[in-house]
């Protein structure tokens, strides 16, 4: 990998990008995501713009899509001081570049600026690099949840969940 990244929100008319990434993330890391392939691939292009407009921050090399993580506020009048980072994912060609950190650092800076208080995720157990990732990011683990993900081969994968305070 080469050259700067830039790391900013996508915009709708980037939703068939994305779309094609989030399949690419899908397909080649399906361990970690809930979804799967055929279900995305299957959903409207709108499915995507809608997600766009809900808050997904993109990093481009160039005018190439090579990272996303998905941005979404909670909606009960109660939790609305909350937020959760889903859906991260890095071309493998740009992975330990500092690309991922600087799109959770985004994520983070959106969220401050929507007046969020904690920002949550969740990450499958087994994945120690993203883990590390977060960690770095200053997020600490609250919980475990067992059984997260039931696999195709059905096994079951844990996720590690995670919380950073941003209002301190």
């Amino acid at each position: 990998m080469t050259g700067e990244v830039e790391v900013r929100l996508l915009k709708p008319s980037e939703a068939e990008a994305l779309r094609a990434l989030r399949l690419e993330a899908l397909t080649r890391d399906e361990a970690s995501f809930a979804s799967n392939a055929e279900t995305e691939a299957a959903k409207p292009l709108s499915w995507f713009v809608e997600r766009i407009g809900e808050g997904v921050l993109g990093a481009f090399a160039g005018d190439a899509l090579v990272g996303m993580a998905g941005y979404d506020r909670h909606a009960n009048p109660k939790q609305r001081h909350k937020a959760t980072l889903y859906g991260m994912y890095l071309r493998a060609d740009h992975r330990g570049s500092g690309v991922a950190g600087k799109l959770i650092a985004g994520v983070i800076t959106h969220a401050r600026g929507e007046g969020v208080e904690i920002l949550l995720l969740a990450v499958n157990a087994a994945n120690l690099r993203a883990i590390r990732l977060y960690e770095l990011a200053g997020f600490v683990q609250y919980g475990l949840e067992p059984r997260a993900l039931k696999q195709p081969d059905g096994t079951y994968s844990d996720d590690e969940l995670y919380w950073l305070p941003l209002d301190s």
